[in-house]
């Protein structure tokens, strides 16, 4: 089990977001970003966020936010909502979504944080947790990493954005800093997850940062890892204006757009190589699995690595100028992207 910390974040009836149980201890810059996540710092009248699920430095954060039962108010006489979170090592929504209800159910019935301690204790040593008493049951032997990782079809992807599909796939391609706008943190979740599936061979879900707010941790946080895929809320979100990216995908208007730093992407999408990709790829999400639409993009995008790896072995030293003088020459644009891809790919 990758489980690193579980806690309980409480909104009291003062308005106060107080940390009631944490086992083993959350750092403060941590617990800022944690609380941000909760929702709990907002006005009362604000819509909770029922499911967060987010990055932070190395560590995966899921919080479910619940409103204190108000049938059984002995158990939390002065709570009106709180927060359970478990910080993981690994990524994998459902499965701890699953144990952090499983945990809200159990403070909301008895309020008593001793709980947390025993469910973090068996779930970390034996991988499972019940309570008869309460009725609550969780076996981590139930939940596939591996689905988790495709639990959000490249097909959507394809659906949302269009011809613009062919700036997401070199966005991620070229490692590009890329954020989402969405109207929610589960809109959010879902796009952002499946990003990765453009990229399939490099497993890259640790650049992933589903729901970010503008706490100062989180801002330093992006600046530090240079490249990411972070979805924000709210088209006030204040966070794409402090920190610099190259993509910003408006998921509501199902639109892609280009900074000043991203501009070679609009140029290396007229390329016929990625045309010719991007096609392939619509093609088959028109009528297959998404398994199979994963697979087509996987197996252009190496056809495209070795071609480049082909040419990189004709060449005594490889770069931008190395390439453009090869005779036949390449086409205009090509040995530019044809670079940036193999930096990103670590062979240039």
């Amino acid at each position: 089990m990758a489980l690193l910390v579980a806690g309980i974040l409480e909104l009291d009836s003062n308005g106060d977001v107080l940390l009631t149980a944490s086992h083993p201890k959350v750092e403060p810059d941590e617990l800022e970003v944690l609380k941000s996540h909760s929702g709990l710092l907002s006005p009362k009248e604000t819509p909770l966020v029922p499911l967060v699920c987010s990055r932070y430095s190395n560590r995966w954060h899921y919080i479910v936010t619940v409103d204190a039962d108000r049938d059984t108010r002995t158990s939390l006489p002065f709570v009106d909502r709180f927060s359970v979170f478990v910080v993981t090592k690994d990524f994998c929504p459902e499965k701890y979504f699953e144990l952090c209800q499983i945990l809200s159910k159990a403070h909301n019935k008895t309020g008593d944080s001793v709980n947390l301690m025993r469910v973090f204790v068996d779930v970390t040593i034996k991988q499972k947790y019940e309570n008869k008493t309460l009725g609550l049951k969780f076996e981590e032997s139930a939940f596939d990493a591996r689905r988790s990782l495709l639990a959000s079809p490249l097909k959507g992807l394809v659906d949302l954005f269009a011809d613009d599909f062919s700036v997401l796939w070199l966005a991620m391609a070229l490692k590009r800093r890329i954020f989402v706008l969405s109207s929610n943190a589960a809109e959010a979740l879902r796009v952002v997850r499946a990003m990765p599936l453009l990229v399939w061979h490099r497993s890259s879900w640790g650049i992933l940062r589903p729901y970010v707010t503008a706490t100062d941790a989180e801002i330093k946080d992006l600046q530090q890892i240079g490249i990411f895929c972070a979805g924000v809320v709210g088209d006030d979100s204040p966070v794409p204006r402090r920190v610099p990216h190259d993509v910003f995908v408006n998921v509501p208007e199902r639109r892609v757009t280009v900074t000043e730093t991203g501009n070679d992407l609009r140029v290396f999408a007229e390329l016929k190589i990625v045309q010719d990709i991007t096609a392939a790829v619509r093609h088959t999400a028109a009528g297959e699995t998404d398994q199979v639409v994963i697979k087509t993009l996987a197996t252009k995008t190496k056809e495209l690595l070795d071609k480049i790896n082909t040419i990189k072995r004709s060449l005594d030293s490889f770069s931008i100028e190395s390439l453009k003088s090869l005779d036949p020459p390449l086409p205009p644009h090509w040995p530019q992207f044809a670079f940036s891809l193999a930096v990103a790919e670590g062979i240039a």
